[in-house]
Protein backbone atom coordinates (compact mmCIF):
# COMPACT_ATOMS: atom_id res chain seq x y z
CA UNK A 1 0.00 0.00 0.00
CA UNK A 2 1.29 3.30 -0.79
CA UNK A 3 0.69 5.41 2.40
CA UNK A 4 0.60 8.47 0.26
CA UNK A 5 -1.73 7.58 -1.74
CA UNK A 6 -4.67 7.59 0.63
CA UNK A 7 -7.48 10.02 1.10
CA UNK A 8 -9.68 11.45 3.60
CA UNK A 9 -10.30 13.91 6.93
CA UNK A 10 -11.93 15.85 9.61
CA UNK A 11 -11.57 19.29 11.07
CA UNK A 12 -12.39 19.99 14.37
CA UNK A 13 -12.29 22.81 16.85
CA UNK A 14 -10.88 23.20 20.08
CA UNK A 15 -12.55 24.51 23.33
CA UNK A 16 -9.81 26.19 24.18
CA UNK A 17 -7.07 27.65 21.87
CA UNK A 18 -3.07 27.56 22.84
CA UNK A 19 -1.08 30.08 21.89
CA UNK A 20 2.39 29.22 20.96
CA UNK A 21 4.94 32.12 22.13
CA UNK A 22 7.68 33.29 19.96
CA UNK A 23 11.18 34.41 21.49
CA UNK A 24 13.47 37.30 19.24
CA UNK A 25 11.77 35.40 16.49
CA UNK A 26 12.63 32.15 16.91
CA UNK A 27 10.03 29.76 16.97
CA UNK A 28 9.43 28.00 20.77
CA UNK A 29 9.70 24.13 20.21
CA UNK A 30 8.67 22.86 23.83
CA UNK A 31 5.18 24.64 23.77
CA UNK A 32 1.73 22.94 22.93
CA UNK A 33 0.82 23.09 19.21
CA UNK A 34 -2.22 25.58 18.68
CA UNK A 35 -5.00 25.06 16.24
CA UNK A 36 -3.94 28.02 13.90
CA UNK A 37 -0.36 26.13 13.66
CA UNK A 38 -1.77 22.92 13.14
CA UNK A 39 -4.29 24.24 10.18
CA UNK A 40 -1.06 26.29 8.61
CA UNK A 41 0.57 22.81 8.91
CA UNK A 42 -2.40 20.75 7.48
CA UNK A 43 -2.25 23.20 4.40
CA UNK A 44 1.22 22.51 3.38
CA UNK A 45 1.38 18.56 4.10
CA UNK A 46 -1.69 17.93 3.57
CA UNK A 47 -0.44 15.49 0.55
CA UNK A 48 1.57 13.11 2.72
CA UNK A 49 -1.34 13.12 5.84
CA UNK A 50 -0.90 9.51 6.04
CA UNK A 51 2.81 9.18 6.58
CA UNK A 52 3.06 12.33 9.04
CA UNK A 53 0.01 10.21 11.00
CA UNK A 54 2.54 7.28 11.45
CA UNK A 55 5.34 8.94 12.98
CA UNK A 56 3.08 11.07 15.20
CA UNK A 57 1.86 7.09 16.66
CA UNK A 58 -1.37 7.43 14.47
CA UNK A 59 -2.69 3.33 15.02
CA UNK A 60 -3.22 2.13 11.18
CA UNK A 61 -6.85 1.62 12.43
CA UNK A 62 -7.44 5.15 13.14
CA UNK A 63 -5.56 6.15 9.66
CA UNK A 64 -8.02 3.97 7.89
CA UNK A 65 -10.82 5.13 9.53
CA UNK A 66 -9.67 8.88 8.27
CA UNK A 67 -9.58 8.09 4.90
CA UNK A 68 -12.67 5.87 4.33
CA UNK A 69 -14.82 8.56 6.27
CA UNK A 70 -13.47 11.77 4.28
CA UNK A 71 -11.89 10.00 1.15
CA UNK A 72 -11.76 13.82 -1.34
CA UNK A 73 -9.98 16.33 1.91
CA UNK A 74 -6.19 15.88 2.20
CA UNK A 75 -6.35 19.05 4.15
CA UNK A 76 -9.26 17.39 6.42
CA UNK A 77 -7.19 13.85 6.56
CA UNK A 78 -4.32 15.75 7.72
CA UNK A 79 -5.78 17.97 10.42
CA UNK A 80 -7.96 15.20 11.71
CA UNK A 81 -4.98 12.87 12.21
CA UNK A 82 -3.34 16.59 14.36
CA UNK A 83 -6.36 16.60 16.57
CA UNK A 84 -5.98 13.19 17.36
CA UNK A 85 -2.24 13.38 18.05
CA UNK A 86 -3.27 16.59 20.15
CA UNK A 87 -5.53 15.24 22.09
CA UNK A 88 -4.16 12.06 22.74
CA UNK A 89 -0.51 13.52 23.79
CA UNK A 90 -1.82 16.43 25.14
CA UNK A 91 0.73 18.90 26.78
CA UNK A 92 3.27 16.80 25.14
CA UNK A 93 1.78 17.71 21.34
CA UNK A 94 4.51 20.23 21.01
CA UNK A 95 6.15 21.76 18.24
CA UNK A 96 9.17 19.94 18.50
CA UNK A 97 7.25 16.75 18.51
CA UNK A 98 5.38 18.11 15.00
CA UNK A 99 8.61 19.10 13.49
CA UNK A 100 10.48 15.30 14.07
CA UNK A 101 7.62 13.75 12.42
CA UNK A 102 7.66 16.29 9.61
CA UNK A 103 11.66 15.28 9.39
CA UNK A 104 10.98 11.83 9.24
CA UNK A 105 8.10 12.91 6.46
CA UNK A 106 10.91 14.94 4.40
CA UNK A 107 8.95 17.92 4.78
CA UNK A 108 10.39 19.54 7.56
CA UNK A 109 11.96 22.53 6.03
CA UNK A 110 9.10 23.60 4.63
CA UNK A 111 6.50 22.89 7.69
CA UNK A 112 9.13 24.77 9.56
CA UNK A 113 9.38 28.11 7.12
CA UNK A 114 5.27 28.11 7.80
CA UNK A 115 5.34 27.40 11.45
CA UNK A 116 8.10 30.49 11.56
CA UNK A 117 6.64 32.94 9.84
CA UNK A 118 3.40 32.83 11.48
CA UNK A 119 2.59 36.44 13.65
CA UNK A 120 2.54 36.13 17.57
Amino acid sequence: VNMETWNGGVAQSLESSKRIPYSDGNLMMHVEVSELQMSEVAKTARDIWFTIGVYLGIAMQELEEIREKHSHDLYGCLMDVLWRWNARDGTNATVQRLLEACTKAKVYGIVLKVLKSMPT
